[in-house]
C-alpha cells in the first residue's frame, strides 16, 4: 500500500461543503483527498488506496451515482466502501438507487458530526487492519522470495565441488538479485590478494570494466576502506558512493574516471570465511539501476556469503582429498610394481636355495630359515594385494568377473586351501553345502578371497583345539555363506565396527594393516550381496554373507 497513514476521500463539487466535512472530520487520525468532481476523484483512486469515500450525490457532469458505478466496475476501486452524502429528498427509489450503485450507507445533510466521526472511525480501523494485514502478507511473500533464493543458493553451491565452478555459479547467482554487478576475490596461499576470481555483471563491458580496473589499480593493502578492511576486520563494509568517495579513493585521474564510467550508486563488500579466518571477498555493487541495500538486502547477501563460505570450505576440502587420493595411488602404483619385483625375487631365490634332502642338523636349520624368509616375503606380497584391493574398493572400480558356479566346490576348495593353516594351529576346519545343488552367480576367485579372509581371521582369534565351520545353503532367491568358530568373539560395543577400514581388536597384538574385514565387506557389496555378523564374548563369531543364485537355464522350445 502507498504510505502508512489511512486515506479518506472526499468528493464535492462545491468548496464550502469540503471545508465543512474537513472541520468536521479535524479529530480524525487520517490523511483527506480532495475532489471536486467524480473525474478528478477517479484520478486520485488511480494513484491512492482510499479506506473510504464520503461522495456529495448532486453533482455536474458525473452525479454520485455515476461515480459509485464506475469505481465498482473497476479492479482497482470496486471493494472501496462508499457513503452518499445529500441534501436532496429521502425518498426510497433514491436511497434504493444509492445502495444499487454500491453505497454502505447514507447521510442527509446537514450531517451529524458525531454520527458522521463514528461511521468514518468503523472504515477507519478497518483500513488500519487492512494494511497491517497487507504489510504481514507482503512480508512473508519477502520472505518466501528470499527463501527461495537461498535455495536455489545452495542447490547451485553445492552443485559442483570444484572451487572455481563454485564461484562462478555464486557471482552469476547474485546478479540481478542483490546488485548490479558482483566481484569475487580470494587470498592467496602467501596471504597476498588474487585478482577477482569472478566478475558478473548484466552488461558485459561493466564486467570488461571491472576486470581492467582491478588489474591496472589493484587494492592497497594499507587502505582502510574496501576489500583489505574487510580482510582485516572479518567484518561486512556498506559504502554510500558519491563523486567525493570516488575522488578520495582514486589513485590518479584516470582511476577517476574509470570509477566514474562504473556509476557506482552504493557498495557492499562481504568477508567469506573458512574456519574462522577471512580467505576472500564477495563485493556487491548498485549503478544504473539506483538501487540500495537496505537491512533486508544487507541480511539475505551476509546468509548467502555464509553458505557460499561453506561452499568454497568443501571445494577445498574436497580438492585437498582429491590431491590425497593421487599420492596415494602414485604411491600403491609404486608399491606394486617397486616392491613385487624385489619380492618375486626373494621368493625364486628362496624356492632354488632350499635344500630338498637335508642331512644334517645345519642343513635343516638353514631350510627353517629359508622357510621364514619366504613366510615373510608371501605375506608382505599378501598386504601388497589387500592395499590394491582396497584402493580399488575405494575408487569403486573393483573388478569383478561374474561366472555360474556350484557353492559345494567353493566350499570344498576353500578347505583344501585353509586345512593346513588350520592344522597347524590344532584346529578342525569341516564344511558343508545344505539343500542340494547350489549355483550362484559370482567371481570364483574373489570368494574364494572372500572364504579365505573370513577363515584366517577365525583361525587368528579361535584358540587351540577349537573349530571353525563352513557352510553354505539357499534362502529367499540368494546363496548364504557362514563362516563360524569357537573363538573368544567380540563384544557388543565393537561388533558394529568390525567391517571399519583399519579395526582391529582391541586386545590382540597388530598382526596386520587391520583392513581383511573392510576388503571382505567391499567384495561382497561388489557382488551385489551383503555381510554382517553375529558374536557372543566367549563362544564365538558367526559371520554371514550372501550371493546371487545363478539364473535358470531357459526351457529348451519343442518344435512340432
Amino acid at each position: 500500500m502507498s504510505g502508512d497513514r489511512v486515506k479518506l476521500l472526499l468528493v464535492d463539487d462545491r468548496e464550502d461543503n469540503l471545508l465543512l466535512l474537513e472541520a468536521l472530520l479535524g479529530g480524525v487520525d487520517v490523511d483527506l483527498l480532495e475532489a471536486r468532481s467524480g473525474a478528478q476523484a477517479l484520478e486520485i483512486l488511480e494513484q491512492h488506496d482510499v479506506s473510504l469515500a464520503l461522495i456529495d450525490v448532486q453533482m455536474p457532469n458525473m452525479d454520485g451515482f455515476e461515480l459509485a458505478e464506475k469505481m465498482r466496475a473497476s479492479q482497482r476501486t470496486g471493494q472501496v466502501p462508499i457513503i452518499f452524502l445529500t441534501a436532496a429528498s429521502r425518498e426510497q427509489h433514491r436511497v434504493f438507487r444509492g445502495y444499487e450503485a454500491g453505497a454502505v450507507d447514507f447521510l442527509f445533510k446537514p450531517i451529524d458530526a458525531h454520527i458522521l466521526r463514528n461511521k468514518v472511525g468503523v472504515f477507519v480501523e478497518l483500513g488500519r487492519h487492512r494494511q497491517q494485514v497487507a504489510h504481514q502478507l507482503e512480508a512473508v511473500r519477502r520472505a518466501e522470495d528470499d527463501l527461495r533464493f537461498l535455495a536455489k543458493a545452495s542447490e547451485v553451491l553445492g552443485g559442483s565441488l570444484a572451487l572455481e565452478e563454485t564461484l562462478n555459479d555464486l557471482g552469476h547467482l547474485v546478479v540481478p538479485r542483490l546488485g548490479d554487478w558482483c566481484a569475487l576475490s580470494m587470498l592467496r596461499p602467501d596471504g597476498s590478494l588474487g585478482e577477482h576470481v569472478v566478475v558478473a555483471s548484466l552488461d558485459p563491458a561493466q564486467e570488461d570494466l571491472v576486470r581492467e580496473m582491478r588489474k591496472r589499480y589493484p587494492p592497497r593493502p594499507d587502505s582502510e576502506s574496501g576489500i583489505y578492511r574487510v580482510l582485516r576486520t572479518g567484518k561486512r563494509l556498506l559504502l554510500d558512493v558519491t563523486d567525493e568517495t570516488l575522488t578520495r579513493i582514486a589513485t590518479d585521474a584516470e582511476h577517476l574516471g574509470i570509477l566514474r564510467r562504473l556509476h557506482l550508486k552504493a557498495a557492499l563488500i562481504l568477508p567469506l570465511m573458512e574456519r574462522g579466518k577471512t580467505v576472500g571477498t564477495i563485493s556487491l555493487a548498485t549503478s544504473e539501476s539506483g538501487r540500495t541495500f537496505g537491512q533486508r538486502e544487507i541480511d539475505l547477501a551476509e546468509e548467502l556469503a555464509r553458505r557460499a563460505s561453506m561452499a568454497i570450505e568443501n571445494a577445498r576440502l574436497f580438492e585437498r582429498t582429491q590431491n590425497a587420493v593421487r599420492t596415494r595411488d602414485d604411491l600403491l602404483a609404486i608399491v606394486s610394481h617397486d616392491l613385487r619385483n624385489p619380492l618375486g625375487t626373494i621368493m625364486m631365490a628362496a624356492s632354488t636355495i632350499v635344500d630338498p634332502k637335508p642331512v644334517d642338523h645345519a642343513a635343516r636349520e638353514r631350510n627353517n630359515r629359508i622357510e621364514m624368509i619366504r613366510r615373510s616375503a608371501t605375506r608382505m606380497n599378501r598386504l601388497i594385494d589387500d592395499l590394491l584391493d582396497f584402493a580399488s574398493i575405494e575408487r569403486g572400480n573393483l573388478r569383478i568377473e561374474c561366472q555360474q558356479h556350484d557353492a559345494e566346490s567353493l566350499v570344498r576348495e576353500s578347505l583344501e586351501a585353509l586345512k593346513p593353516l588350520a592344522a597347524a594351529k590344532s584346529l578342525d576346519l569341516v564344511g558343508e553345502t545344505k539343500g542340494g545343488e547350489l549355483r550362484l552367480s559370482c567371481d570364483r576367485e574373489r570368494v574364494l578371497q572372500i572364504v579365505s579372509n573370513l577363515v584366517g581371521n577365525a583361525i587368528k582369534f579361535t584358540p587351540s583345539g577349537g573349530r571353525i565351520t563352513i557352510t553354505a545353503e539357499a534362502s529367499r532367491g540368494m546363496v548364504v555363506f557362514t563362516v563360524a568358530d569357537t573363538g573368544q568373539g567380540v563384544p557388543a560395543e565393537q561388533l558394529p565396527h568390525i567391517f571399519d577400514r583399519y579395526w582391529q581388536a582391541k586386545q590382540q597384538g597388530r598382526t596386520g594393516v587391520g583392513l581383511g574385514l573392510s576388503i571382505v565387506k567391499g567384495l561382497v557389496e561388489a557382488h551385489g550381496g551383503r555381510i554382517w555378523a553375529e558374536s557372543v564374548v566367549g563362544r564365538g563369531t558367526t559371520i554371514h554373507f550372501t550371493l546371487s543364485v545363478a539364473p535358470a537355464p531357459a526351457a529348451a522350445v519343442s518344435h512340432a
